[in-house]
Formats: C-alpha cells, sequence, structure tokens
C-alpha cells in the first residue's frame, strides 16, 4: 500500500504559478513587512528559499520547510512564517516579530 502525504500549497507557490514565475529558475518576489512597532522586514522569495533582512540589518538566507498553513521557512533557529499578507519571525521558540504586513507598492 502506498501511502500519499498531502502537503498544503503556500499562498506565495500559487501566485508564482499564477504570474508564470513557476517555470522561471530566476523568479523571485520581494516584499517589505511592517511591522506594529514600526519596524521593517524585508524577504526576498525566491524557488524554495527567502533572503531575508532583519530590523537589526541581520541578513539571512532560509530554506523553505514542512508547514500545514502558509509558509514556513527556517535554518533551525530562525523562522519566518508567511501567511497571506503577513509574517512573524520566530528566533529558537521566541516570536521576536509578530503581525507584520506586507506594504503595498506604490
Amino acid at each position: 500500500m502506498v501511502q500519499r502525504h498531502r502537503r498544503s500549497v503556500p499562498a506565495l507557490v500559487i501566485a508564482l504559478v499564477i504570474s508564470g514565475c513557476a517555470s522561471s529558475p530566476t523568479c523571485e518576489k520581494h516584499a517589505i513587512f511592517r511591522c506594529p512597532h514600526g519596524e521593517t522586514i524585508e524577504a526576498t522569495f525566491q524557488n524554495e528559499t527567502v533572503a531575508v533582512i532583519l530590523p537589526d540589518g541581520t541578513k539571512t538566507i532560509l530554506p523553505q520547510v514542512i508547514s500545514a498553513s502558509g509558509a514556513r521557512y527556517s535554518d533551525g533557529t530562525t523562522t519566518l512564517w508567511n501567511k497571506g499578507n503577513t509574517v512573524f519571525i520566530m528566533k529558537g521558540e521566541e516570536i521576536t516579530f509578530q503581525d507584520c504586513v506586507e506594504e503595498k507598492e506604490r
């Protein structure tokens, strides 16, 4: 008997497919998220990774990992969760930034 595991498809992947990016290995989406206290998180989503610039200037690249809901990227220490137009950041088990909303392009 073959078991099939169901994975949710992150909203970003759906958006990339609709926009035609799924067939392009260099397609990327850049977004800036504004947090409730004014901090910003810059994120560049590309294929199965996200390059992140945190409010303190720390830069990191996080690989996508399995998620039950939304899209999750983690290196085991830093985790970025993306659901819809929001993200939150965890360091270990502590949420360091939450309710950060994507700024609309002007």
